[in-house]
């Protein structure tokens, strides 16, 4: 019944079946523990509280890895460059004017996302400024950029001869390594600013780093004329600041007033929208 075929050889099956059930490579007890070592880290990372170094907001396990309060820092408009940022990171800095045209309808919103976002961060505001002073150029915006991404900002307006200010004047300037803030303290009245820095703000990852300088210095270039000389320190004053920006402003202002002293005066409280803005806070 079987002829003509022949049985399999005992060495064939001992082959098959070797090849079949070849056994899964075993890992050693040391690159188990390294796997274990590596998911119980991201845990911990996980677990562990954080606090974003942009808007200061403590977060918590997975709140941290979701959290992108930075989308409101990209600016991917065309912008018009008015100065270098010579302190930027990777040399990639510019200082940039907006406002001065028409907007998109998407410029303008991630302008009131960014304003939203630098209102959170100061401690004061004074509104935002108006588009139509924007325009006519009664008032100037700066932004400092890092690439894509907003470090600074800066709002300045232009100021009568005869605008109200007076001289305050720091009791002990702000030394390296202090953590003590300066007393002002108010001088003599004085009148004849022709720039008013209303707001100026750097985030906090970006600070010490000359944007603050730059953005001023910027600014009195644009109000003077392109090919015109700065509009002098002297004619600068600065609006209602901190302690932080009096220092600022004290040092900014050193070798036209001495050390320790600045030019303060009040913004005019009468526009619409910063009647509404101010509401709108106190609701």
């Amino acid at each position: 019944a079987f002829q003509g075929s022949r049985p399999a050889r005992p060495e064939a099956q001992v082959m098959l079946s070797t090849t079949l059930r070849r056994p899964a490579p075993q890992r050693t007890k040391a690159q188990r523990g390294t796997v274990r070592t590596g998911s119980s880290t991201k845990q911990m990372l996980l677990s562990v509280p954080r606090q974003c170094r942009d808007c200061g907001l403590r977060l918590c396990g997975l709140e941290a890895a979701l959290h992108r309060c930075d989308a409101a820092l990209e600016w991917p408009f065309a912008v018009e460059a008015v100065a270098s940022w010579p302190g930027a990171p990777e040399k990639l800095g510019r200082v940039v004017r907006l406002g001065s045209g028409v907007m998109s309808p998407a410029a303008r919103e991630q302008l009131a996302g960014l304003w939203s976002f630098i209102e959170s961060d100061l401690s004061h505001g004074l509104g935002r400024p108006a588009s139509e002073s924007l325009l006519s150029g009664e008032s100037i915006l700066l932004l400092g950029l890092s690439g894509r991404k907003v470090a600074g900002a800066l709002w300045v307006e232009r100021l009568r001869g005869d605008t109200d200010c007076h001289e305050e004047r720091l009791a002990a300037e702000l030394h390296d390594g202090s953590s003590e803030a300066p007393m002002a303290a108010p001088s003599d009245s004085c009148a004849g600013p022709l720039l008013g820095v209303r707001l100026i703000w750097v985030r906090r990852g970006q600070r010490r780093r000359g944007l603050a300088t730059a953005l001023v210095s910027a600014a009195r270039q644009v109000v003077a004329g392109l090919h015109a000389k700065p509009l002098p320190v002297n004619l600068v004053a600065f609006s209602q600041p901190t302690d932080e920006g009096l220092a600022f402003a004290a040092k900014y202002s050193r070798e036209a007033r001495g050390g320790g002293r600045a030019l303060v005066y009040g913004p005019k409280i009468g526009s619409d929208a910063l009647c509404k803005a101010i509401a709108a806070r106190c609701a």
